[in-house]
């Protein structure tokens, strides 16, 4: 018999028997893994990750919407219900913690819970929440259930913000001076868009976004005898043109006469005293008015008998001289 006199070939009985038994030793230790750390995982959901991540889209994010002709936007408190994706609060992703107060006002109607769950938790999880925004001085309810008794079955987060509220241009017949050169019917109002736009987002009052009110006061010291004919927007445009919308034809605006709670639908209408329009979030759209033109809100008035309102009501106005206030609050997420 020949023996071999290389061995390269062969393989160790030995190594064999040894490396079969590290193997069937990292098998068995791989499979009994898991349950010794079973009794390091949480079988519960982290409800704090849930709240905080939940007011920061509250606190820091403006939303979206996106309706089915295709237009998107943040300003979806003016939007219908099936177009709004995400229901975020702030005024702008550049104003963090500045809450506009018509976001929070659509937040806070009467809706579905699954409505929170799609549009703000983003999950098909069966989440019970409380969120609540407390003004200095004011508790308004919250929405959700009532919170648990033992604080420690949920979690929760608090985040100071400030609300921006809507801003009123008020015109006083008490201190406007006289102006004999003025137009005795009419009466002006303007919107001046790229005036207002170019404001920070926490200081200004935006017509896409927010509440626009004109308020006409004290009409009863200038005269007795006061008839309102018509209310019209008037859109400027290059060609200097105008286009007229009546406001009467949209649910989004508001005429009210004398402090009345029942809107006035049609002209003419006689006032003692004070004269509100409310243009509602969503009024103007992009397709309506271009960010870079004036609207001007004109009232008129019969001047058969001599009633010379727009005689006193000094020059006209701009809405962009108004600032909106800043109004501290807290805004408190819990979930379980």
């Amino acid at each position: 018999m020949r023996l071999r006199d290389d061995d390269s070939a062969l393989l160790s009985i030995d190594f064999l028997a040894g490396f079969t038994v590290f193997l069937l030793a990292f098998i068995i230790a791989a499979s009994m893994v898991p349950g010794m750390l079973a009794s390091l995982q949480s079988s519960s959901v982290d409800y704090d990750a849930v709240a905080y991540r939940t007011g920061v889209i509250l606190a820091e994010d403006p939303g979206w919407f996106e309706d089915t002709s295709g237009r998107t936007g943040s300003h979806w408190q003016g939007e219908q219900e099936g177009a709004i994706q995400r229901m975020g609060l702030a005024v702008s992703k550049d104003a963090p913690g500045i809450l506009s107060t018509a976001k929070v006002e659509r937040f806070f109607q009467d809706r579905p819970e699954s409505d929170y769950r799609s549009k703000v938790f983003f999950s098909d999880y069966p989440y019970a929440f409380n969120i609540s925004l407390k003004k200095a001085g004011e508790t308004p309810p919250p929405i959700g259930a009532p919170l648990p008794a033992d604080t420690t079955d949920y979690g929760s987060i608090r985040r100071a913000v400030m609300i921006k509220e809507n801003a009123s241009l008020v015109i006083n017949g008490n201190s406007n001076p006289i102006d004999t050169t003025r137009d005795r019917r009419n009466f002006t109002v303007t919107l001046n868009f790229p005036a207002m736009l170019e404001k920070p987002a926490a200081y200004r009052v935006n017509p896409y976004e927010d509440t626009i009110e004109v308020r006409l006061e004290n009409l009863d010291n200038i005269h007795t005898d006061i008839n309102l004919t018509s209310l019209t927007l008037i859109k400027h445009t290059d060609t200097g043109t105008t286009t007229f919308y009546n406001p009467f034809q949209t649910p989004k605006s508001t005429l009210k006469i004398d402090g009345n709670t029942t809107p006035v639908d049609n002209l003419p209408e006689k006032v003692n005293n004070t004269i509100t329009i409310t243009l509602d979030p969503g009024f103007f759209t992009l397709n309506m008015v271009d960010p870079s033109r004036t609207v001007d809100i004109q009232f008129s008035f019969d001047n058969t008998t001599g009633n010379n309102i727009p005689h006193y009501l000094a020059g006209n106005s701009e809405y962009s001289s108004t600032s909106p206030s800043l109004v501290p609050a807290v805004l408190e997420v819990a979930v379980w």
